[in-house]
């Protein structure tokens, strides 16, 4: 066992002479030391951890924290970064270290900006700790020796350039910081898009005391989503304590309107920004309204089903940050969990509804929802449509799982062609809760999987599969091949499925808010939904003679 620890400890001390002279990644023949350490391990990071075992192994505060010290496998992640920020907090004077670099740390690490001038002889454990991240963070710091070197100072004025700042000064606050102590991406990753980097990039570099330092890997996720916000709430002239990232009451009423020849460069380029995020290219970032920009702002529109008119007005601009969008304007389809008398049929037809989403099976407060034969005569004899949604209770994960799919396929089928559905409906199977990217990996695929499964072997009514969820949610049970047609829940505005994630391409119906409309025994509570026309609802079904029913 000693003879193995004096071979490490030989091995990290010509790692650590090395690294001041190449990349580790070149060193290793590999990618970069992130990449590296993300997967086999890096004996750079391993030392990290063995540094931090080390050091606050034996400290009452760290191992609150970590009761079994840091792993040491020379891979990086969430226990590493946290250790890292356990460390700093102690070195602080943090009462109760907690492994978050939040308020606490970010107002103590203020006082105390380190620069290479600041050390040039004695190590210190915070500057083995900014050290550590560079390493666990895929850059070279030159050594892990606790000494701001100027090899320190050029990892930390590269990383000032990759986030996106003009002013490279090598010198780490707080904000670089704390952006440098997590897993946070600042270089292009392989599936990035170099333009959405170059958006990431801009927003850090002018709107960082706003969202501090968000990640510049080129891929559109939820901080890029609420970095967009923070930028327009900046232009808007909302405070640091004020503006929040979240499209709001107030950003609302503040939303310009932007045309051709706008002025108001910033608040173009932050439109541009926005398109591009969603999938419409303005043909650049320069904060001109020019024919690139009406261009895009009309396709935007068009997709949306928003009036196209090439001027970006406060519904058009806030569809572009908050899934949501304006939830006050109008739309002609909904769908209820109530049971559709003639009252509230009527109710739905003088206002403006032409489709409605009705549930197959299940119960609301004890209550059936169940759409029945003698509804659908209601609802058809209204002049309405209606599109029928499968959901027991599809409201958290555990839910989904294949067997649950196939018995959840069979009794869709089942409880459709009782009410005589025609071959070519749709049915919506719901994912009704907030379901995050590595959930619908592990559970919501193989559920849609056996529908799908199901639906091959079982359906000779010829239905079509369909999903309801967020945006992400939808997007890939279509990819993957496991639905047609998309009903999207983008009223969970704040759901990790929607923030930062594009509207999926052909969607039949948008829920974006809930109303009550009409009055006495023709009042009900609606979901309001954006009608595309991709899937025009059901408008008659077969009675037991196969014979198709129109009722009028």
């Amino acid at each position: 066992m000693k003879l193995k620890r004096k071979i490490l400890a030989v091995i990290f001390s010509v790692c650590v002479l090395l690294s001041g002279i190449m990349p580790l990644g070149n060193i290793f023949g590999l990618g970069t030391t992130e990449a590296k350490a993300a997967t086999t391990g890096d004996p750079m990071v391993l030392q990290v951890q063995h540094w931090l075992n080390q050091t606050y192994g034996t400290n009452s505060k760290f191992t609150s924290v970590f009761p079994s010290g840091i792993t040491e496998n020379g891979k990086t992640g969430q226990q590493v970064e946290q250790g890292l920020i356990t460390g700093l907090q102690i070195e602080l004077g943090i009462a109760t270290p907690n492994g978050s670099f939040g308020p606490a740390t970010t107002s103590a690490f203020k006082t105390m900006t380190i620069r290479a001038a600041n050390n040039l002889s004695n190590p210190k454990n915070i500057e083995y700790i900014l050290q550590g991240g560079f390493y666990c963070k895929g850059y070279n710091p030159g050594a892990f020796s606790g000494i701001f070197y100027t090899a320190t100072q050029n990892a930390v004025k590269a990383f000032q350039a990759d986030a996106g700042l003009t002013n490279c000064d090598g010198a780490v606050t707080a904000m670089i910081m704390k952006a440098l102590l997590n897993t946070d991406p600042f270089v292009l990753s392989p599936n990035g898009d170099a333009k959405i980097r170059q958006i990431q990039q801009s927003l850090n570099n002018k709107y960082n005391a706003y969202t501090g330092l968000l990640p510049t890997n080129g891929v559109y996720v939820a901080s890029t989503n609420k970095a967009l916000i923070y930028a327009l709430q900046a232009e808007e002239g909302l405070s640091t304590s004020t503006a929040n990232g979240a499209f709001g009451p107030t950003t609302t009423a503040d939303c310009p309107t932007l045309k051709a020849g706008d002025t108001r460069t910033s608040h173009v380029k932050i439109l541009q920004y926005a398109l591009y995020c969603n999938g419409f290219d303005p043909g650049g970032f320069d904060g001109t309204y020019g024919s690139g920009v009406t261009n895009a702002v009309k396709a935007f529109q068009t997709s949306m089903c928003l009036t196209s008119t090439g001027t970006a007005d406060m519904p058009t601009i806030k569809a572009t940050m908050a899934s949501g969008g304006d939830t006050n304007r109008s739309a002609t389809g909904c769908d209820c969990g109530t049971i559709l008398t003639n009252a509230t049929a009527t109710t739905l037809k003088n206002n403006g509804y032409k489709v409605v989403g009705r549930y197959l099976t299940g119960k609301c407060n004890g209550v059936s929802k169940a759409l029945t034969a003698s509804e659908i005569q209601i609802i058809l004899k209204n002049g309405l449509k209606f599109f029928p949604i499968y959901e027991t209770s599809g409201t958290y994960l555990s839910y989904f799982t294949a067997s649950q799919g196939t018995s959840d396929a069979a009794n869709a089928i089942s409880a459709a062609s009782n009410l005589g559905l025609q071959s070519g409906t749709t049915i919506y199977f719901a994912v009704d809760f907030d379901a995050m990217d590595s959930d619908v990996t592990s559970n919501v695929l193989p559920y849609f999987q056996a529908i799908k499964s199901y639906f091959d072997s079982h359906n000779g009514n010829g239905y079509k599969i369909g999903i309801y969820g967020a945006r992400n949610i939808c997007s890939r049970v279509c990819s993957a091949g496991y639905a047609s047609n998309v009903f999207v829940g983008d009223m969970s505005t704040g759901f990790s499925g929607n923030l930062g994630y594009k509207m999926p391409t052909g969607w039949s119906y948008d829920q974006f808010t809930t109303v009550t409309i009409g009055s006495g025994s023709g009042q009900i509570e609606i979901d309001k939904d954006s009608f595309s026309n991709n899937d025009a609802g059901v408008s008659a079904v077969t009675n037991n003679s196969n014979t198709p029913q129109v009722y009028k």
